[in-house]
């Protein structure tokens, strides 16, 4: 394919729209199966024409089934054979980063008006997607965290366009006291957040967290993916130890404390399945903040309140710009301003120096203690 410059909104290929790639892409869509679900208090309807492919995204999303009834977006799940880069004529998919501080890029994509349509280039799944149309097709049970992760983005998106922030976080919570952990890939912030679930309080989501406007204080919310674990994080925890296969642990628990946090395989932390049913939730009032800036080796874990608005360093790390996949039509601005207005007057702290999990938990538990 042609190394052609990315298809932007204001220039689509002529002639396209999206509901016409909706309409090639599934011409012989017939709806089998369809679930419910609540995701961070908005209503997602999945219409798929797969049973099995029905079965194992209801069991993804267990935790947050609802009965039938109105939904605030419709998803279509459309399982079928690889899609081919050129399955609609006259759209031609870039074939380059979307970020353009990336090197590589793993999908192909386009901007038509109303949407985006973006392809995976190793699976041959196809997302198309705008405000109002949410299709994926392609190998769907084959690949059902690109599917999770879809779903997930979806209620995102609609979060974005009402005025929420994304975040590079984890975070947990007791009743509504929530709290923001962040920090960059490998800082342990999910690693905190199971190791405080385990300490009694909710988890409310992994590696991305969103921050909504309310009054007197921000909202926030988490998406519906469960985390995975390296064995290193696994082995430290009783509480998460059997996440890794008894035939594993004691060649991972040989290794020297350095190579195993090393070790580059994941597992699935399945919340209810460690801490008990009713755990895993998506919503809950933002009450603090804490960044994580420690690494291993750094002596003595300090913990400090800091001003936002004086570190754009820390609001670098609690970032998430929208990727590829949260295109809609009225994005929230992510820039460091807007973000410490909106955490503005939130107990916020530095955690640096050296790793230190338990002063951590410690920290942050005796946080939510305070009296309003």
């Amino acid at each position: 394919m042609r190394d052609l410059p990315p298809a932007r909104a204001d220039a689509p290929p002529p002639g396209q729209s999206l509901a016409q790639a909706v309409a090639v892409l599934c011409q012989a869509f017939a709806p089998a199966a369809s679930l419910s679900l609540v995701l961070a208090q908005t209503r997602v309807a999945v219409v798929c024409d797969s049973p099995d492919t029905a079965r194992a995204v209801g069991a993804a999303f267990r935790d947050f089934a609802a009965p039938p009834g109105p939904a605030d977006i419709t998803i279509l799940l459309h399982c079928r054979p690889p899609v081919p880069e050129d399955f609609c004529p006259g759209v031609v998919l870039a074939d380059r980063p979307f970020d353009p501080r990336d090197a590589t890029s793993k999908e192909q994509w386009a901007d038509l008006p109303g949407g985006r349509v973006v392809r995976k280039k190793r699976t041959g799944m196809v997302f198309v997607f705008g405000d109002n149309v949410h299709v994926a097709a392609g190998p769907c049970l084959d690949h059902l965290d690109q599917i999770v992760n879809f779903i997930n983005f979806r209620m995102v998106a609609r979060h974005l366009a009402q005025g929420c922030l994304l975040s590079h976080a984890s975070g947990v919570a007791r009743g509504e006291r929530g709290i923001l952990l962040a920090g960059v890939a490998g800082a342990g912030k999910s690693t905190l957040a199971l190791r405080l679930v385990g300490r009694g309080l909710d988890f409310v989501s992994n590696d991305r967290l969103l921050v909504g406007p309310r009054e007197p204080g921000p909202r926030m919310y988490g998406l519906a993916k469960m985390p995975r674990i390296n064995p290193g994080t696994a082995l430290a925890d009783p509480n998460l130890v059997r996440v890794v296969p008894e035939a594993d642990r004691a060649a991972f628990a040989a290794l020297p404390t350095d190579r195993l946090w090393e070790v580059e395989r994941k597992y699935d932390a399945v919340i209810d399945d460690l801490f008990g049913p009713g755990r895993f939730r998506l919503a809950t009032d933002l009450f603090a903040v804490a960044v994580l800036t420690w690494r291993r080796g750094g002596g003595k874990t300090r913990v400090c309140p800091v001003d936002l608005s004086a570190r754009p360093d820390l609001l670098g790390r609690i970032i998430k710009r929208p990727g590829i996949f949260l295109r809609c039509a009225r994005n929230s601005v992510h820039d460091p301003e807007t973000f410490a207005r909106r955490l503005h007057g939130l107990p916020t702290f530095e955690f640096s120096g050296g790793i230190d999990f338990p002063a951590a938990e410690d920290a942050l538990l005796a946080l939510l203690d305070r009296p309003e």
